[in-house]
């Protein structure tokens, strides 16, 4: 998938030197937990966060930009792009005045 793609690190930045700082909060809870997970998996904190965080945005930044349509809507959308609808009254108005600028 293209958008997958463009949202993963490219490799010729996997080995660069970390420059960017990356400040958070969290609850003494939350750090030790964080901490004991990170140390069961012989990681420091900020690797294993930046492991477990960055397939997450990604995810995200993914979801927001994919459109899924149902079958339905997906036909709509077909039979639009072959057959619009003649355009009505107030579109052919706001066509008169956009030409007229």
């Amino acid at each position: 998938m293209a958008n997958a793609r463009a949202l993963q690190v490219p490799a010729s930045h996997a080995g660069e030197r970390k420059r960017a700082r990356l400040d958070i909060r969290a609850s003494v809870t939350q750090k030790a937990l964080i901490e004991q997970a990170a140390a069961m998996e012989g990681r420091s904190v900020s690797d294993f966060v930046l492991t477990h965080v960055q397939p997450a945005a990604e995810r995200t930044i993914r979801d927001q930009r994919i459109l899924e349509l149902s079958e339905r809507d997906s036909a709509a959308f077909i039979e639009a792009l072959l057959n619009p609808p003649e355009p009505n009254a107030r579109l052919r108005a706001a066509w008169q005045q956009y030409k007229g600028r």
